[in-house]
């Protein structure tokens, strides 16, 4: 199980100056995860209730800054949804609940960091 927070802010330029229109933007995402990932040997181990699988604990203390391109599409009398899509390198930390966690873990890093720079949004609202 994971937990976590996220903070978020987002610029939007506009390419046109109608509001249903394409934009291009920046974000920034501050936050922390943590939870359990599987580990096979050495000190700091528990073992899963339900899998029976060896784990370790982790937190990941995340800030990300990307661009993103979108568009709000406007219907009828202001009825508008958003669609954006972006992604930002991570610049955070992560720590493990044991050091003798092996040192290589560039694998599991360089997945995280690729699932936590995505930003995303689908959005229904109203344009007044």
């Amino acid at each position: 199980m994971t937990q976590g927070y996220t903070l978020g802010a987002q610029y939007r330029f506009h390419l046109s100056d109608q509001l249903d229109s394409t934009f291009l933007g920046i974000f920034f995402k501050y936050g922390s995860v943590g939870g359990r990932i599987l580990y096979a040997g050495g000190s700091g181990v528990v073992f899963d209730t339900e899998s029976g699988q060896p784990q370790i604990g982790f937190s990941a203390l995340y800030q990300i800054i990307g661009l993103n391109i979108g568009h709000r599409f406007i219907f009828g009398p202001g009825i508008t949804i958003t669609v954006r899509f972006g992604f930002g390198p991570n610049f955070g930390t992560y720590k493990y609940s044991t050091d003798d966690f092996p040192k290589n873990t560039d694998a599991f890093r360089s997945t995280f960091n690729i699932v936590l720079g995505f930003d995303a949004e689908i959005s229904l609202g109203y344009a007044f």
